[in-house]
């Protein structure tokens, strides 16, 4: 008598073999931490500029427009 024998006699047995194997995968993937993915941390940049006399347009194209170009180099740079 094969091991396999006793499946093909009972099919019910085999079928509620195989829902407890699914229930417990089931149960096992909710309840399992997941160690891959590292907890990550947004990084904010706050940037604050006071030029007197001088219109919001002509502070993004004289200053902004630069550092956002060099902040965009750095955090390519980074990952």
């Amino acid at each position: 008598m094969k091991f396999t024998d006793i499946f093909i006699r009972r099919p019910i047995l085999a079928v509620s073999i195989s829902f407890l194997i699914a229930l417990l995968g089931l149960q096992s993937m909710f309840k399992m931490q997941v160690r891959e993915y590292p907890d990550m941390t947004n990084t904010v940049v706050t940037i604050s500029t006071s030029y007197y006399g001088a219109s919001a347009d002509l502070i993004q194209a004289l200053s902004l427009r630069r550092l956002s170009r060099r902040l965009r180099k750095l955090t390519t740079s980074i990952s």
